[in-house]
């Protein structure tokens, strides 16, 4: 810097400094008071226990439906996802069980009916021929002009023929039944799956490895498998032996324990059944016990293979202590609840969680007095003062009214 320009540079710095020495210092924090909060005293009322389950429904009949005799289709009835009930048509036309689904081109077995007819015919003839033959040689035996060699020859002549015409007459019996088998019917009532041929191809009859033309499963009522873990297994026994809770009893369809259903899209559990079912032992491969309910099904809402989530009652129902699920907290593996004492400070209770009822989580530690955060403990800790606001805790339902 050239000695002209120094005191320019000193007459800058001086004035920045006379403007820094002129602002105003920043003003001391405010007191913020202490922080807001809701309070609610836990409610208390009287829940159920139940194990949730998890599982998928299914008919309680299904069949596949084969032809019995081979063929080609000459008619198929039977229009796709029909209903094959007696009355109600909620899935489109109406059929009765028995009522003709398919229909099996008929003139092999008409002929086949026809010669086996034909074939009695020709065994009562030989029948009568042998009968007459049997009356001569009887009458020349008594005469003593036949031996009795002879004689018994043309007695077996005759029950051979008796013979000849009872294979005959159920010759007729198996084409009349081959005949009736042409029109595949629908052996129970139900819902039709869709058909897996149309008319002209050819079909195989058999119990075993006949075509399988269509598939019928009943719709009222529905099953559904239930898996239940091995936890609550051992925990609903320890139950029963500590008669805390009943041990079922099956004398009837009235002693059978209930179960709630609920599918993906229902809120609460609408379907109402009973467990008819359980297993004598826990699966080794998924390690749980299969149990089965049966659930009404008049309004089809119920469709086999829906995964479903179901609860069924454990005992008879207990006073319990009800937190929103929210305001249980987890700490280092534990679960705790703010709770504010009589001076407003904030106190961490560990509390151990029960399941849900009503919307609320049930909780055990806590006394039904204590005031709870149920709004803001996101702000607070153990050892704060708080300015509670009284809050209200609502149960789902109540949640839901407008």
């Amino acid at each position: 810097m050239c000695p002209r320009q120094l005191p320019r540079a000193l007459a800058l710095l001086g004035g920045i400094a006379v403007l820094i020495g002129c602002q105003k210092a920043p003003p001391p924090p405010t007191e913020s008071g202490p922080p807001a909060v809701t309070v609610a005293v836990p409610r208390v009322e009287k829940v159920t226990r139940y194990a949730d389950l998890t599982g998928q429904t299914a008919a309680v009949k299904k069949v596949e439906v084969r032809p019995r005799v081979s063929g080609f289709l000459t008619r198929v009835f039977l229009k796709d996802g029909q209903d094959v009930e007696g009355e109600a048509a909620l899935w489109g036309f109406v059929f009765t069980e028995g009522t003709v689904l398919f229909q099996i081109d008929t003139v092999t077995y008409d002929a086949d009916l026809k010669q086996a007819e034909a074939q009695v015919g020709i065994a009562l003839a030989k029948l009568e021929l042998a009968q007459k033959n049997e009356a001569r040689e009887k009458e020349a035996y008594d005469k003593r002009v036949s031996s009795q060699q002879s004689y018994e020859a043309f007695v077996a002549q005759t029950k051979v023929a008796v013979a000849e015409l009872e294979s005959a007459r159920n010759g007729v019996v198996k084409a009349k039944q081959n005949l009736d088998w042409t029109r595949v019917t629908a052996p129970i009532s139900g819902r039709a799956d869709r058909t897996q041929y149309t008319e002209g191809n050819v079909v195989t009859g058999g119990q075993t490895q006949g075509t399988v033309l269509t598939t019928i499963q009943t719709i009222d009522p529905m099953y559904a498998y239930l898996d239940v873990d091995e936890q609550t297994v051992l925990y609903y026994r320890r139950l029963m032996r500590e008669n805390k809770i009943a041990t079922p009893e099956y004398k009837n369809g009235r002693d059978l324990p209930p179960i709630e259903l609920q599918l993906k899209d229902e809120t609460g559990y609408p379907h109402k059944g009973q467990v008819d079912f359980a297993s004598t032992q826990l699966s080794s491969s998924t390690g749980s016990l299969q149990i089965r309910g049966i659930f009404p099904n008049e309004d089809g809402s119920l469709l086999a293979g829906l995964f479903v989530k179901a609860r069924v009652p454990i005992g008879q129902p207990v006073e319990a202590v009800l937190v929103p699920d929210e305001a249980v907290l987890a700490d280092q593996g534990r679960r705790i609840v703010y709770v504010v004492n009589d001076k407003n400070l904030v106190e961490a209770r560990v509390v151990t969680p029960g399941p849900m009822a009503n919307g609320l989580r049930v909780v055990e530690g806590l006394a039904p007095s204590e005031r709870i955060v149920i709004k803001g403990f996101q702000r607070v800790r153990p050892g704060v003062t708080v300015a509670p606001e009284q809050g209200l805790i609502k149960t789902e339902a109540e949640r839901m009214k407008p």
